[in-house]
């Protein structure tokens, strides 16, 4: 996920808090994921997330911010969310909605079905956190949560969540989900410049582009799929997009260990999420939207990823986890 200036925040996170034995600690520095590993290992029910998201202020991210806070407006700046997670190549894709006065943002994981449920929820602890202080601070109308929907179980620290958000939380969902409601999503931002966001949005995708290695591809193409369904739910779109043949992209896939398929069908089960709850689509249009021709296509491909048949699945509205 990070850059350096998220390193540096975690690292001193971790540091100024006794969250690891000093062998573990020391073990685990040469990488962020391991450092976050390591913190769950000792105390799996760390609330690091949460203390996380509140370091990621605006004066400590820099040009990130000023990216964001040039934007046209309130409706522009959040849209802007899943692009800056793609340039830090983050390992999750937030997905933002806009319905009839409510944003919803939900943290999707479509990168690696292997990430553990402990670094899911540190990566939604820390992004809501951060969202939900970033709006009260530069949003003319301040926005706090409406509601917010977490798939995974409570943690013993749930009460915290009530103290960080001020709103409902809901545990063991479909999808975590973060709601606000919002009156007027293109009111202008008082720091909006044109100029200066245009230069931030140029520096961030220079620095985006370059790593263009085999798992640079990998990554592209997840992103691609979750931002550009359901026209690039093809492999020769994406062969095109890299100006390359589909039997060369797939063996640059295999030397990352996947292939194409693999990727698609991660992306479809994280799209169906967004599709079913987030979105609150019916099924024949959330098939249309995952590629599938017919409803019953659709209905076989939820079965298989999730272990259940759709109807089973719209009654228990529980987690929904890869099988």
């Amino acid at each position: 996920m990070f850059n350096d200036i998220y390193s540096s925040i975690l690292r001193e996170l971790v540091d100024f808090h006794p969250y690891l034995a000093a062998s573990e600690y020391y073990d685990a520095k040469g990488s962020n994921e391991k450092i976050i590993g390591a913190v769950y290992k000792v105390n799996p029910t760390s609330s690091l997330g949460l203390k996380f998201g509140l370091e990621l202020t605006a004066s400590k991210l820099c040009d990130l911010s000023r990216l964001m806070v040039t934007a046209k407006d309130v409706s522009n700046c959040l849209q802007l969310i899943p692009q800056v997670a793609h340039i830090q190549k983050a390992p999750f894709y937030p997905f933002v909605t806009q319905q009839e006065g409510i944003v919803s943002i939900s943290v999707t994981f479509p990168y690696d079905k292997t990430l553990s449920q402990q670094h899911r929820r540190f990566y939604v602890e820390s992004l809501f956190v951060y969202i939900k202080h970033f709006c009260q601070d530069f949003f003319e109308q301040p926005y706090t949560p409406s509601s917010i929907n977490l798939d995974y179980d409570a943690p013993p620290y749930a009460q915290e969540y009530h103290q960080a958000f001020d709103c409902h939380v809901s545990f063991n969902c479909p999808l975590s989900v973060m709601r606000f409601k919002v009156n007027n999503p293109h009111n202008p931002l008082i720091t909006s410049h044109t100029l200066l966001h245009n230069i931030y949005l140029k520096r961030a995708m220079e620095t985006a582009q370059k790593d263009n290695g085999v798992e640079h591809t990998k990554f592209q193409i997840t992103n691609t799929l979750m931002q550009h369904h359901p026209q690039s739910l093809n492999s020769q779109s994406h062969a095109d997009q890299f100006d390359i043949s589909v039997r060369a992209l797939q063996k640059r896939l295999h030397k990352t260990g996947t292939s194409y398929s693999d990727l698609l069908a991660l992306a479809r089960m994280e799209l169906t999420k967004i599709y079913l709850y987030q979105y609150r689509a019916g099924v024949k249009y959330s098939a249309q939207q995952l590629g599938f021709k017919t409803v019953t296509g659709f209905k076989q491909f939820f079965k298989s990823a999730f272990g259940m048949p759709l109807d089973e699945a719209q009654i228990n509205h529980g987690p929904l986890i890869w099988e």
